[in-house]
């Protein structure tokens, strides 16, 4: 009898299977490097294995940073949301030549802060295999995106 298998475990099956699939090309390499003599095989197959298994505890250490990532930046976007559209409030009674200065400021802020956004949903779709290549871009512009939002809030306060 057969019974169905929740979404989990067919994910679980085909990492496994992708695995298997790993370790058996990393393994064929090795004995390709030794020339395919015999009496190797199982060396050959155990450093596979223990390649393959380093190779996804990198992974899963990779996607674990990018997900804590990318939670401490949603948490900071929308407490610059906030800070952006109490800067809009309190502009409510400035005199209009400052209002239209601080607008000019507002929407370059809420541009940069889009920008950063579409990056770091880009950073999300391609996963961890982009992850050490985008990491020290989004943060640098996600310094330069802090700063321009606390030197706009300084002047207008």
């Amino acid at each position: 009898m057969n019974t169905p298998q929740s979404p989990a475990s067919g994910d679980d099956a085909g990492r496994a299977a992708n695995r298997r699939q790993s370790v058996e090309v990393a393994a064929y390499f090795k004995a390709q490097q030794r020339g395919f003599a015999p009496g190797g095989e199982l060396d050959d197959w155990l450093e596979a294995e223990a390649e393959m298994a380093l190779l996804a505890a990198s992974l899963e250490e990779d996607e674990a940073a990018i997900q804590t990532f990318g939670k401490k930046l949603d948490e900071e976007l929308k407490e610059w949301h906030a800070k952006l559209s109490r800067l809009i409030d309190s502009t409510q009674p400035a005199r209009k030549e400052l209002r239209a200065e601080l607008q000019l400021q507002l929407d370059a802020l809420e541009k940069r802060r889009a920008e950063f956004r579409a990056r770091l949903d880009e950073v999300r779709k391609q996963g961890t295999l982009a992850w050490s290549d985008v990491k020290t871009g989004l943060e640098s512009a996600w310094k330069d995106l802090r700063a321009s939002l606390d030197q706009s809030a300084s002047r207008f306060k």
